[in-house]
């Protein structure tokens, strides 16, 4: 066996330790005929311009498997090295309501969640420590289907805290956290997309509200497959990916879906290029060719040093939630490939920053003076009773200049940044000129 191969079958045995599963229960709206959910997520860079995933060599992903109706069974966590740190398992009744869900840490029972079910609800849950004690008590109260109140107790069934829910088309709109005694702790709103997930979560506590921004692209079945995670100032921050596994998916693999640039998941840059013209090498090596081919009734690719070579690698090969799964024949490892877009579209980066000025802002020197940002990059500014005058905007991220030119004039630049919901505009010196603050509620002329 030559180094060449010797290369490629290191890089198996190391990678393959990704493939062995994930993560805890999640409040997870699945539409379709769902087997499995592989996610995990990424952090984002920045530079020059440019957003793109910050790709390392971490194995961390969740695993969640769905029987018939769509109800989680059963989910594991994968730390950065690729080993189950935890688990969990549930137990269902005939009607498939959920019973118990137990979690498992390094294979021993860590807590055990007991559910008390009426009508198809949940009504109570109790969770056991590993030696069967009672940790806490959760109990829920209904309007219909709709969850209206959470009580949280401790084993000897103190209160710790209620919430109580507004609901909307059976999904919640509001939250509100309260003390034992009533006092309100915390406020949660949510906003969301057609689709039912949350594109705004505003939490108000002590009188301030902090915001967090949320959007999503989704497959064709309606179920998302990558979640963009955005701070306050709507700046990218994760990404968050799953690939779908449907139990009706019975996706043939030909020669042309083989075709492209493939990395490891969970790699940082490791993986294969296979070209149109059957030649192939591993990403980072073009200098290094070798040759493939595909034999579509056995569905195995088969990989040559050289067209005449009598040494070759056969795998296996499928198609799973868009993941090319390559089987080595002589050891049943899976190693699971992706394909990564080299950067981020701008509709999920700086068309969503654009937002964070949309609206309308009162100049806090000046309480008659109001600026307001719409789509398109229209400004309108009001000074008193006068007529709005109409006017251009555009920012520069990477230098935090915001642009404003009213007709007629000569365009003003500014320094800009937010902070506690203001936003400041400074001059050169970096000497404060302006501060606007946001005006609430009211009706803007804005696309969410």
């Amino acid at each position: 066996m030559t180094k060449f191969f010797n290369i490629l079958l290191l890089l198996w045995s190391i990678s393959f330790l990704s493939t062995n599963a994930q993560s805890a229960k999640k409040n997870t709206y699945v539409k379709g005929d769902v087997d499995q959910i592989i996610q995990k997520k990424y952090d984002v860079k920045h530079k020059k311009g440019v957003f793109s995933i910050e790709y390392e060599n971490d194995f961390s992903s969740d695993i969640f498997n769905y029987n018939h109706q769509n109800i989680i069974t059963d989910a594991e966590y994968l730390n950065d090295k690729g080993e189950v740190v935890w688990h969990y398992k549930s137990t269902f009744d005939a009607s498939g309501n959920v019973l118990s869900d137990s979690i498992f840490v390094q294979d021993k029972l860590n807590t055990l969640f007991k559910n008390k079910v009426i009508d198809n609800l949940k009504v109570e849950s109790i969770s056991y420590d590993m030696n069967g004690d009672i940790n806490t008590i959760n109990r829920k109260e209904y309007e219909g289907e709709d969850l209206v109140k959470t009580i949280n107790l401790d084993k000897e069934e103190h209160v710790i805290s209620i919430i109580e829910y507004e609901n909307i088309d059976g999904l919640t709109k509001r939250e509100v956290e309260k003390s034992p005694t009533g006092e309100i702790q915390k406020r949660t709103t949510y906003k969301r997309d057609s689709l039912g997930n949350i594109v705004e979560e505003k939490v108000l506590k002590n009188d301030k509200p902090k915001f967090k921004y949320f959007a999503y692209q989704y497959d064709e079945k309606g179920n998302w497959v990558k979640k963009f995670i955005y701070s306050h100032q709507r700046v990218l921050q994760k990404i968050e990916t799953r690939n779908i596994i449907y139990a009706s998916d019975k996706q043939k693999v030909s020669k042309s879906d083989i075709i492209g640039d493939w990395f490891i998941y969970g790699m940082k840059k490791d993986g294969f290029v296979f070209n149109e013209d059957q030649t192939f090498y591993l990403q980072g090596h073009p200098d290094q060719l070798g040759f493939w081919s595909f034999n579509k009734r056995k569905k195995q690719l088969i990989l040559l040093e050289s067209k005449d070579s009598k040494n070759e690698l056969v795998f296996e090969c499928a198609l799973k939630g868009g993941l090319l799964c390559l089987t080595k024949k002589d050891s049943g490892k899976e190693l699971k490939h992706e394909k990564r877009p080299s950067t981020i579209d701008d509709q999920w980066t700086f068309k969503m920053i654009e937002k964070s000025f949309y609206g309308k802002w009162k100049q806090v020197e000046n309480e008659n003076a109001h600026i307001q940002f719409l789509p398109d990059h229209v400004v309108l500014i009001f000074e008193g009773n006068k007529d709005p005058q109409q006017g251009h905007w555009h920012f520069d991220f990477d230098n935090t200049l915001l642009y404003i030119k009213k007709a007629g004039q000569e365009e003003n630049e500014y320094v800009y940044f937010f902070e506690d919901n203001q936003l400041k505009l400074l001059n050169h010196y970096l000497e404060n000129i302006k501060s606007f603050e946001r005006v609430i509620d009211q009706k803007e002329e804005v696309l969410n």
